[in-house]
């Protein structure tokens, strides 16, 4: 592997942990990024209505996994297959990592009278068009 390929795999994890995971852009910008990623919520069970989608922790996680997303549809169709196999090994890691921090949201219910403390949700992003055609 050639130095330049080296470095420009470590500059690609470098960027992800850098604008990923430590620097993130102030909360309302977070929020609009992820109304822009197109994210659906299915209920699975439980009444999920009831829930407060405002928690600021998992709109920040929802980030977090579209922006890994984005890491990886811009970076790595154009990797070497040795670099291939790193940066999806650090990926896998990373992205599993944050859908752990799903199962930590805590949400607020908007109703008092719920029938179950228990919900199941699916979570998924809305495929663009192009990628369609």
């Amino acid at each position: 592997m050639s130095k330049r390929k080296k470095s420009r795999l470590i500059d690609i994890i470098n960027s992800i942990q850098e604008n990923v995971v430590y620097k993130k852009p102030p909360f309302n910008e977070i929020k609009e990024e992820v109304k822009m990623m197109q994210f659906k919520i299915r209920p699975l069970i439980g009444n999920v209505l009831s829930l407060d989608f405002n928690n600021q922790y998992f709109i920040e996680t929802l980030w977090m996994l579209g922006k890994m997303d984005g890491y990886f549809d811009l970076y790595y169709s154009q990797l070497s297959k040795k670099d291939k196999q790193v940066f999806l090994n650090f990926f896998l890691a990373t992205y599993k990592k944050f859908q752990g921090r799903l199962n930590q949201v805590r949400f607020k219910r908007n109703s008092a009278n719920l029938r179950t403390n228990f919900f199941e949700m699916e979570i998924f992003k809305k495929l663009s068009k192009q990628l369609i055609n």
